[in-house]
């Protein structure tokens, strides 16, 4: 077969790629969604993104295979990582942000992934065979998926004859690539809807949260730099030089900043333990819950977990070894997914006093959306707050 000849893959294939693993092990890391939402919303925007950029370079000077694909995967990557300990939207109270903060990270990720994506048409002309001797016809990335069973593609220099502008290419992508069930949860939210879209476009105001962090991003890929630390990731302030004259050591620098790396790498792999292990547990408690005692309630915000909740999980999971660390709290497992402690009046159907009770509200959407109404006690309903 032709050298320059290359499968047409599908998303499924293009993950196995080396690179490709490492990556979207990473960003499945960096989003830390429940199973099922991660299937329905980021794996198969992620496969569509994939399948329209194959193997494709970033131009056709570039003789690097997967170059175009890997940007993108760059941009949104370093986007999620600055994405952490922002809180979105701005100036919004805690129960809004909450609930809204799985819509966010989503429209982040996928706004990196088709941020000028239309570049994609100024590569060259994209010929499809069906075998070296077998010519198909031409390929546009307007189609959206490149995915063919038993095809191939080979692009030339030949400059593309039909070059849409931004606007209307990206538009088109939008309907193309993003899941129609994205597309309905976003559309619930016009104004996060309008953000979003503005910045697939490049139509976005200057204060639009994904632009500001897009642009964060993609300064941090440009200078080759990584992203700083948010508050919440390193919240131990360095000590300001005292002594002007005294030289810095650039091997205990490098080391010290290895060390760091490592130790928030450490840190965010610790959350997605835990987070899996809250998951679980909630779960396990919700289903097998004593009604006179009730630990984990549904609550219309989400999930309300009382502090004994709290304290029974953190005894049943010490062996992790991170509730003695005072640099690791374990309630900073729920840090962005909680609003305030909140202390609530509940009374049971059955019983004719009212318990009162004290805890945290997570959001449902973030923390777990398989649960559903048969699952949880319906003897139980929320009274008021106290």
């Amino acid at each position: 077969m032709q050298a320059n000849l290359q499968p047409c893959l599908s998303g499924e294939a293009l993950m196995r790629q080396k690179t490709v693993q490492r990556d979207t092990a990473l960003l499945k890391q960096l989003i830390s969604a429940p199973a099922d939402i991660y299937q329905q919303l980021y794996l198969k925007t992620l496969h569509a993104v994939l399948e329209l950029c194959q193997a494709i370079p970033q131009d056709i000077t570039q003789s690097k295979p997967y170059s175009f694909m890997q940007n993108q995967l760059d941009l949104t990557i370093t986007a999620l990582k600055l994405r952490r300990g922002k809180l979105l939207p701005t100036n919004a109270n805690s129960e809004t942000i909450a609930e809204q903060e799985p819509l966010w990270t989503y429209a982040l990720f996928s706004a990196s992934l088709l941020y000028n994506v239309d570049r994609i048409q100024a590569v060259g002309h994209i010929e499809l065979y069906k075998n070296p001797g077998e010519k198909l016809g031409l390929w546009h990335p307007v189609a959206g998926s490149l995915a063919e069973p038993t095809t191939y593609y080979r692009i030339t220099a030949e400059r593309n004859t039909l070059i849409l502008d931004k606007k209307a290419f990206q538009s088109i992508l939008i309907g193309k690539l993003i899941p129609t069930v994205a597309l309905r949860w976003l559309a619930q939210y016009p104004a996060v809807f309008q953000d979003w879209q503005a910045v697939i476009v490049e139509q976005a105001q200057p204060n639009n949260p994904l632009q500001i962090l897009i642009q964060q991003a993609l300064d941090a890929l440009n200078q080759h730099t990584t992203p700083k630390p948010t508050e919440q990731e390193d919240a131990t302030p360095q000590k300001e030089q005292k002594t002007p004259q005294s030289k810095s050591n650039p091997t205990q620098e490098k080391s010290a900043q290895t060390e760091k790396t490592k130790n928030a790498t450490s840190n965010a792999e610790l959350k997605t333990k835990l987070t899996t292990a809250l998951n679980e547990w909630l779960i396990e408690q919700i289903k097998t819950q004593d009604e006179k005692s009730p630990l984990c309630i549904r609550v219309e915000a989400g999930i309300f977990i009382t502090d004994q909740a709290l304290k029974n999980f953190q005894t049943t999971y010490a062996s992790l070894g991170v509730f003695t660390q005072a640099s690791h709290p374990f309630h900073t497992l729920l840090e962005k997914n909680t609003q305030k402690n909140t202390r609530f009046q509940y009374r049971s159907i059955n019983l004719a006093n009212k318990i009162r009770l004290s805890g945290v509200i997570v959001s449902q959407l973030h923390l777990c959306s398989t649960l559903d109404q048969q699952v949880v006690s319906k003897d139980w309903i929320a009274a008021e707050s106290f």
